[in-house]
């Protein structure tokens, strides 16, 4: 869930709930797959050896709704960083109640309110360009950004036609003012 402040027409600026990830640990050498099946693990997704489905591997044996998007490696958030994925929780789910993974490799983590700027990731072979160019462009439009500070949100299934991309890059904001007005009053609020 996020709320859209602003819409450009390259980017949108969304604000970004707190919300609670389940995070593979760094210094674990896991590849990209391993990763997204440790993950897929955690949440119950799958078949067993048996071809049943297969038991969540966290506290409680709870099934955990998948949301999207995945998060791959980078630090959209000022000041958070990560470098391994992440898989966001069901926006009902309180870091003190959200379930434990069985697997060392795992870990929860909060993330904290942010503000992004958001763009579609358009050029596969070369998102660091794509990056520099929207941190140019939202630098030019008056905004305090991180050239390092992005991330890339992975919206698909395994069912994925690589026709209808939906993936975006994410790069996080120091200080965002929202304005809006109603009739006769102007209503600001600093992220």
């Amino acid at each position: 869930q996020y709320k859209t402040l602003e819409r450009r027409p390259s980017y949108k600026v969304r604000l970004y709930p707190q919300t609670v990830a389940v995070q593979v640990k760094d210094g674990t050498g896991l590849s990209f797959r391993d990763q997204i099946k440790l993950l897929a693990d955690y949440v119950g997704v799958g078949k067993d050896e048996n071809g049943g489905k297969r038991e969540p591997a966290n506290t409680g044996k709870s099934y955990v709704p998948i949301t999207a998007p995945l998060l791959m490696p980078g630090a959209a958030v000022i000041g958070v960083t990560s470098s391994k994925m992440q898989l966001l929780l069901p926006p009902d789910f309180e870091l003190s109640d959200a379930p434990r993974p069985l697997d060392s490799r795992l870990k929860l983590v909060e993330i904290p309110e942010h503000v992004c700027a958001i763009q579609t990731a358009l050029q596969k072979g070369n998102l660091e360009k794509q990056v520099h160019t929207l941190v140019q462009t939202l630098q030019k439009d008056g905004h305090s950004v991180e050239h390092e500070s992005w991330q890339v949100l992975h919206y698909r299934s395994p069912w994925f036609n690589p026709m209808f991309n939906s993936d975006e890059i994410a790069i996080g904001m120091r200080k965002y003012i929202h304005c809006r007005e109603n009739r006769d009053t102007l209503w600001c609020t600093q992220y």
